[in-house]
């Protein structure tokens, strides 16, 4: 979806999630921590919801990861957080790996950011927020 100039696209295995689109996934996903910090984080609005649960769930909004929780914990925002920061100003690939999770991050012009993974079923999430993207731009 898409809302302003902003909006995201989420994907699993193919099929296009409207409902991981614009999002709260504390809402949208019945999602609970016993972490007030990850609860707070999950109450917030995202453009992309990439996973619909706690072990593996990456939100992004405009042209940036906002968060990164594995298996409960979240992992970023962290000290790789300005890792992730200069990654905003080029077109740049970058791949990042926590336990199990392999994320590829592509970030395009600083406009937008694309982050795949495959969660511990094997399903392949791709998500890109941004500039000029979601519905009402790309589809």
């Amino acid at each position: 979806m898409a809302y302003s100039n902003w909006g995201g696209e989420v994907v699993l295995n193919h099929t296009r999630l409207i409902e991981h689109c614009d999002c709260v996934p504390k809402t949208a996903f019945n999602l609970h921590s016993n972490s007030s910090n990850i609860d707070n984080i999950i109450d917030r609005l995202y453009h992309c919801v990439l996973g619909s649960n706690l072990d593996c769930l990456v939100l992004l909004y405009k042209n940036t990861i906002s968060a990164v929780i594995v298996n409960h914990s979240l992992i970023y925002p962290s000290d790789t957080q300005s890792e992730f920061q200069a990654m905003k100003a080029t077109t740049a690939k970058y791949l990042f790996v926590h336990d199990e999770y392999q994320f590829e991050i592509l970030t395009i012009d600083g406009r937008k950011i694309k982050v795949m993974f495959k969660d511990r079923f094997g399903r392949e999430w791709i998500g890109t927020s941004g500039l000029h993207e979601g519905r009402g731009f790309s589809f």
